[in-house]
């Protein structure tokens, strides 16, 4: 079986390492430059120390490889037009300026400035570092289905740092009283950035100018459709994490109509219901081969290879086995249906294959009729006569509609040949069904 290194994008590894870097670097920026913009607060040691440590990660990445929208590469690259190269030019100086290590450069000036203009160039300089945000949006753009481990933080942190540029804009048009804390007039700023765009507007927080009442009608028409959008994206997200368990509880209503209409018995509607209650639980939907039918045949039996994987791991026959252990079961299982009163095996049978029961009931009985066991979900039988190599001791049939996983014999032998833990797990299983005194022989 090949196995695959995680990825993201395309990435893996050192790269993915690298562009983490990057998008951090950019983050902090995002979160810092506007702040210092809007409030003129000095800059500290630290801020020196970091800014370092982000300009050297972007700085790198320049340097190992053009970012998506810089330059560009290849037969096609002057296409575009006067525009195009303007753009490519301007977008290249801007990733420059950003490797540039602003604030640990000034920090080094025998009298730092500590507000006015200068101040505030350095921290706009500080803000090209958003141009960088192309990464993050090529990288996300490069995978087939952005998963909801992912789409959840990016829409949450894009959300918050809107908000927060919203009050660093409020905290501009309206300076810092004299009276206040700066950690105090933040959090007010960000009350009132959060209260407009939501479009709550309790008034206890007015603007009072005319540039204030613009900025807040503008704010105000931009929240509608922030929040919108954020809360859309999620419901979206959500929607389609559980769409195809959706599609299996439609069917389940269809088919209680169709039962309805047909005047089906109870048992009958309790086998029905069970089959697929047992479907939803254990499995994505009831046809995933459906879902991988267009992938080339190789590729379809190593992913079948990995969802039996998922679905046997948690038996009690399997209990500790390493993964190289549950591939190789995985691998060998064959799925096999089984309708009420149809045998599975006979006593006197040569045994050619264990089974596992995955849903349903089975009954074992001896060659007389005695019954001796039932044999439930998770549950095994068969193995007995392969690790004794004779012939059945009992007969088992299917009490309900039954599915199980078929393990032949030669593959059986050899898994239990090859790992310990499975040899255990079965020895463990034989000493409970027939314990010292015989009372309860196995199912084999």
């Amino acid at each position: 079986m090949v196995h695959y290194a995680p990825s993201f994008g395309g990435l893996s590894g050192p790269g993915l390492l690298r562009h983490g870097a990057v998008l951090a670097a950019v983050a902090l920026a995002a979160l810092e430059a506007p702040f210092g913009l809007a409030f003129g607060t000095p800059l500290s040691p630290w801020q020196g120390w970091v800014d370092l440590a982000a300009s050297a990660a972007l700085a790198a990445d320049l340097a190992l490889g053009a970012p998506s929208g810089g330059r560009a590469r290849g037969p096609g690259a002057a296409a575009g037009g006067p525009r195009a190269a303007w753009s490519r030019r301007f977008l290249g100086l801007a990733d420059a300026l950003a490797c540039a290590p602003v604030a640990a450069l000034v920090l080094l000036l025998p009298f730092p400035p500590q507000d006015g203009a200068a101040l505030a160039a350095v921290h706009a300089v500080r803000l090209l570092r958003l141009v960088r945000l192309r990464k993050a949006v090529s990288l996300v753009r490069r995978l087939p289905l952005v998963p909801m481990a992912v789409r959840a933080p990016l829409y949450a942190a894009l959300a918050g740092t809107a908000v927060h540029w919203i009050a660093c804009g409020w905290g501009a048009l309206h300076p810092l009283p004299e009276t206040e804390g700066l950690v105090e007039y933040y959090i007010q700023c960000l009350y009132w950035a959060v209260m407009t765009t939501t479009t709550i507007g309790y008034g206890d927080i007015l603007p009072t100018d005319t540039a204030g009442r613009l900025y807040a009608m503008l704010i105000m028409v931009v929240g509608v459709g922030l929040y919108g959008a954020v809360i859309g994206n999620f419901v979206q997200a959500f929607a389609e994490s559980a769409r195809l368990k959706e599609q299996a509880r439609e069917r389940l209503r269809d088919i209680k109509v169709l039962m309805d209409h047909y005047r089906i018995p109870d048992g009958l509607r309790e086998a029905v219901f069970g089959y697929y209650g047992h479907l939803m639980e254990k499995r994505l939907t009831d046809s995933d081969q459906k879902i991988i039918s267009d992938l080339p045949l190789p590729l379809q039996k190593e992913l079948q290879d990995h969802m039996n994987v998922r679905l046997i791991a948690g038996l009690p026959l399997f209990k500790d086995c390493p993964p190289e252990c549950l591939a190789e079961a995985a691998r060998a299982l064959v799925q096999e249906f089984r309708a009420p009163g149809e045998a599975v095996v006979r006593a006197g049978e040569e045994g050619d294959a264990m089974y596992i029961v995955v849903h349903g009931v089975l009954d074992v009985a001896a060659p007389d009729g005695e019954a001796l066991a039932t044999v439930s979900e998770g549950g095994f039988f068969g193995e007995a006569a392969l690790l004794e190599r004779t012939v059945r001791n009992a007969d088992v049939r299917a009490r309900t509609y039954c599915d199980l996983y078929r393990l032949g014999k030669e593959e059986f032998l050899g898994l239990v040949s090859c790992h310990r833990e499975l040899r255990g797990n079965l020895e463990r299983a034989g000493r409970r069904r027939n314990p010292a005194d015989g009372s309860a022989p196995p199912a084999g």
